[in-house]
């Protein structure tokens, strides 16, 4: 049109919108912890919640996937306000389920295991290809299985992994004896030990070198947020949510 006249003539695309974003939240035994800030479980939570928002303002449809080892809740991707309210109600409900009734029933490694493996199951089947993916967890017993259905996921969807996790996950309080523990048992731990400290902190940075080579591996974001983060900032500088 240009060259036919003489004029400079540009055309503007708009981007389209309304693709499908499934939050993906944990809510396992584990994620009920925390010795600063909030409780993981709760962090997940107001993850999940800016992440519904965010999707919301941007005119994507909402969804999720919200688990714990014994309750499932699935939710197909919706437009509007009131896809973000019934996902931010499950999540207002399972974040506050009192840290006793987490530990009434003490859970197995393989509990854990099968809870993570089953909700990534199902994650895969429910979403479409070119969806946005949202892992929020402290990915505790994540292994090569669960792994493997998470690879099959990003082969045709967006991933994001938001890694949960409280400061003494990754390094343990200076030198002392500690009591610890909760209505079932009390124990103590002892940190003076330097050596006992250094391996427990090698421990944690090799898990999160493990989750960010696999996310290189397969193409997918990933994002550490700690219990005491600033998790608004850290989000939008992440991000840029609005």
């Amino acid at each position: 049109v240009t060259a036919r006249t003489g004029k400079a003539h540009t055309k503007l695309f708009r981007e389209e919108r309304e693709r499908a974003v499934l939050v993906w939240a944990d809510f396992r035994s584990p994620m009920f912890f925390a010795t600063r800030g909030v409780f993981k479980s709760v962090l997940a939570a107001q993850t999940a919640a800016l992440l519904a928002w965010s999707a919301h303002h941007q005119r994507d449809r909402i969804g999720g996937l919200i688990f714990s080892e014994d309750q499932h809740h699935e939710l197909r991707p919706r437009g509007g306000k009131s896809a973000v309210l019934h996902l931010l109600q499950l999540l207002s409900s399972m974040s506050s389920m009192h840290m006793t009734d987490k530990l009434a029933a003490p859970v197995s490694t393989e509990q854990q295991q099968s809870a993570c493996y089953q909700a990534l199951m199902r994650l895969r089947r429910v979403s479409k290809p070119g969806s946005l993916i949202c892992l929020i967890s402290d990915f505790r017993d994540f292994d090569r299985q669960a792994e493997s259905v998470l690879t099959q996921i990003s082969q045709h969807n967006d991933v994001i992994m938001f890694f949960v996790h409280d400061p003494i996950e990754e390094v343990l309080p200076d030198a002392g004896v500690y009591r610890v523990g909760n209505e079932q048992q009390m124990f103590t731990i002892d940190t003076s030990s330097h050596k006992d400290r250094q391996s427990y902190a090698n421990k944690h940075e090799q898990k999160t070198i493990e989750l960010k080579n696999m996310c290189m591996r397969h193409g997918m974001s990933f994002i550490s947020l700690s219990t005491q983060d600033d998790l608004l900032a850290t989000l939008r500088r992440q991000l840029y949510l609005v």
